[in-house]
C-alpha cells in the first residue's frame, strides 16, 4: 500500500469507522427488509429521554421517489437511492413532542452540521446537532428541522443541508414510523395545554391576572344558569411581555377551528362548531370595556384554508367562530376546543422575518345566555376555560383547551386528528 493509499484509508476510518466505495457497498451491503418497529425506553447522554426507538425507517423523497442515503458515513448524505437497502434505513430515536434523533446502520448520528456544510451520519454520540424535529405538513409528508431552527433542503448534488425556510424543505414520505407521527395534535398535547404554564406572558395583563401564567378552567363544565342556551369557541393572540415591536411582514394564519363535547346521557364526542368562517378584531390587551378596532383579515382559503391577520401595539387578535352554537346545558360533561395556526410572509417579495417574531396563541371558549345575546360586563357570557399560550412558529401547531379529567383523556379522547 503505498503512502497516499493509506492516508485516504486512515482519514475514511476516522470519519466513519470505515470506508467503502459504491461499487464495493453493493456486494457488501444486501437487502434488508423493514421490520414492525421495535419500541424501548432508555435514557442517553442528552437532556432528552428517548421514549422509544424505531428500526429500519426510511425516508423517501416526495418530488423525485429517491432514498435517503447514509453513505455509511464515508461522506456527505445524499437524497438520489433508487432503492432502499441498509444504508438507506435508519433507527429513529422518538425523544418526544416529534424530536427525533437519526442513527445509520453504521451506528452513528446523523448531524445536521448546525447548517455550515452538507448534512452526515458520521457522529458517534447525539448532542444538540443530532436532533431533530420531524415536522408533519400534509398528505403524509414531513420535513426535517435542524437544531438552528432551519429546515433540510437538497442542493444540485443531492447533498442535504439544515439551511431553507420551511416552503423550501425537501418533503419526505417515511415508512416505518406510528401513525401517530402523521397529526399535529395528540392525547399528550391537549393534556399539556391545559397544566404547563405559557410559554410567555400575555402584553398588557397583569400578573394579577387569573389566567396571566398559565391556562386555568373557569365556568367547567357547568354554565352560570341552567337557561343559558348558546356557546361558542374563541382564540387570542399576543405579544409577550418585554416584546415592544411588531415584526413587519409577518401574519399569524388560522384554520381548524373546533369546539366539542362530552355528552353526559351516551359519553360520545360531539360536536358545536366546526370549520366555520373566522371572525376576530383587534382588542385591547386587557379587554377593558370591550374596546377593538377593525383587524387586518385576509382569507387564506388558497393557502392552506382559514384566515390570517395581524396585531397592532396596545393590542391583540380575539378571534371566534362566524355564529354561536346551541347547547343543551344539562348535557355536558367535558369539553374540547381546538384551532391551528402557524406563521405566514405578508409580502413574499420582502425579507421573511418570521425567525424574529414572537407571537403567541391561547384558545378558550364561552358560554352565552342565548344566540344572539349582547355582551353586557360579562353578565350575558362566561368563559368556561382558557388554554396556554403557546409561541406560533412556521409549522401548523394545534392550540388546545379542554375540561376534561386525567381519566377522560386517557379512557374517551377527544377526536382530534
Amino acid at each position: 500500500m503505498n503512502r497516499m493509499h493509506h492516508c485516504l484509508l486512515l482519514a475514511c476510518l476516522l470519519l466513519a469507522g470505515g470506508c467503502s466505495q459504491e461499487d464495493s457497498r453493493e456486494v457488501e451491503e444486501g437487502m434488508t427488509t423493514p421490520g414492525v418497529s421495535q419500541t424501548t425506553k432508555v435514557t442517553d447522554r442528552n437532556s432528552r429521554t428517548t421514549q422509544n426507538t424505531y428500526s429500519n425507517v426510511t425516508f423517501q423523497s416526495a418530488a423525485t421517489g429517491r432514498y435517503l442515503c447514509s453513505e455509511n458515513g464515508a461522506g456527505p448524505m445524499r437524497l438520489n437511492r433508487s432503492e432502499a437497502r441498509s444504508w438507506e434505513q435508519f433507527t429513529v430515536l422518538d425523544l418526544g413532542d416529534r424530536y427525533i434523533a437519526l442513527q445509520g446502520n453504521n451506528g452513528r448520528y446523523v448531524n445536521s452540521e448546525n447548517g455550515e456544510r452538507a448534512m452526515t451520519c458520521a457522529t458517534p454520540e447525539r448532542r444538540s446537532w443530532e436532533v431533530f424535529r420531524l415536522v408533519y405538513v400534509d398528505d403524509d409528508q414531513f420535513v426535517l428541522r435542524g437544531n438552528n431552527g432551519r429546515y433540510v433542503r437538497t442542493d444540485d448534488k443531492d447533498y442535504l443541508w439544515s439551511t431553507a425556510a420551511i416552503e423550501e424543505a425537501e418533503r419526505f414520505s417515511v415508512q416505518g414510523l406510528p401513525s401517530s407521527f402523521s397529526t399535529i395534535n395528540s392525547v399528550q398535547i391537549i393534556k399539556n395545554d391545559m397544566i404547563l404554564p405559557h410559554e410567555g406572558n400575555p402584553s398588557g395583563i397583569g400578573e394579577g391576572s387569573n389566567w396571566y401564567f398559565g391556562p386555568r378552567v373557569g365556568e367547567g363544565n357547568a354554565p352560570p344558569s341552567p337557561d343559558w342556551s348558546a356557546m361558542t369557541a374563541w382564540g387570542q393572540v399576543y405579544n409577550p411581555v418585554g416584546v415592544e415591536n411588531i415584526v413587519q411582514n409577518v401574519r399569524f394564519q388560522i384554520r381548524n377551528i373546533q369546539a366539542w363535547y362530552l355528552s353526559k346521557r351516551d359519553g360520545q364526542w360531539k360536536s358545536w362548531q366546526i370549520n366555520q368562517g373566522i371572525s376576530g378584531s383587534n382588542y385591547v390587551e386587557d379587554f377593558v370595556d370591550d374596546k377593538s378596532i377593525t383587524a387586518d383579515i385576509r382569507d387564506e382559503s388558497a393557502n392552506g384554508g382559514g384566515i390570517s391577520s395581524t396585531i397592532r401595539r396596545g393590542y391583540n387578535f380575539h378571534f371566534w367562530p362566524a355564529q354561536r352554537a346551541s347547547m343543551d346545558p344539562t348535557d355536558i360533561a367535558g369539553i374540547w376546543i381546538v384551532a391551528e395556526s402557524r406563521l405566514i410572509v405578508d409580502d413574499p417579495s420582502l425579507p421573511d422575518n418570521r425567525g424574529e417574531a414572537r407571537l403567541m396563541l391561547s384558545m378558550g371558549g364561552d358560554y352565552w345566555q342565548s344566540l344572539d345575546a349582547q355582551w353586557d360586563q360579562w353578565k350575558t357570557n362566561r368563559d368556561f376555560g382558557i388554554g396556554r399560550f403557546k409561541f406560533i412558529t412556521p409549522e401548523w401547531q394545534a392550540f388546545n383547551m379542554h375540561t376534561l379529567t386525567e381519566e377522560q383523556l386517557n379512557t374517551n379522547p377527544p377526536p382530534f386528528r
